[in-house]
């Protein structure tokens, strides 16, 4: 699972599901109980938080954590916590609704999924049987491949098509490993 937002111009776009994250990204040695945190700046380039964040222990330690701060906010008389700074309004959304790459997967020959990928416009790599590499995949071409084809479509972490999108340059991407 990864949770991803990343600002785009006045846009915030926003995605929690299963992704598959390229072996070459730290993100994917994340596996077990620990969860992570990668950040992505002007200042620092990537930086990559870890710890413990699954399992009995972990969740009881946030849980009993959290119980304590509330505790203290409202034994101190804390009502809120007020932000001075101007916020910005950015337009929320689905990762899932931007052109990306996928991996597809299923009892698919590989010529059924040429066929679509000819038809609707996006390009297909065979990585193994039953598994292909679907680029240029919009929301409406996968709701289309999914209504002809049996595969399940994964999406792939860091292959979003910003062209697609507007020419306004990207920044500070945040991705969290749970």
């Amino acid at each position: 699972m990864l949770a991803q937002i990343q600002r785009h111009g006045s846009g915030l776009y926003c995605r929690v599901a299963p992704v598959a994250v390229p072996v070459d990204q730290p993100l994917s040695q994340i596996n077990g109980v620990q969860n992570a945190v990668a950040v992505q700046s002007e200042a620092i380039g990537t930086s990559l938080y870890t710890g413990p964040g699954a399992g009995s222990t972990a969740t009881a330690n946030s849980v009993l954590n959290d119980v304590l701060v509330a505790a203290k906010h409202l034994i101190n008389g804390y009502r809120m916590i007020r932000n001075q700074k101007r916020s910005v309004s950015l337009t929320v959304t689905r990762f899932d609704q931007l052109p990306q790459t996928y991996l597809g997967i299923g009892p698919v020959a590989p010529e059924a999924v040429k066929y679509y990928a000819n038809e609707a416009d996006f390009s297909v790599k065979t990585i193994a049987d039953d598994c292909y590499q679907i680029t240029g995949l919009s929301a409406v071409k996968r709701k289309k491949l999914r209504a002809n084809l049996p595969l399940t479509l994964i999406p792939i972490a860091g292959t979003t098509d910003w062209k697609q999108v507007t020419e306004n340059s990207i920044t500070s991407p945040i991705n969290v490993a749970i």
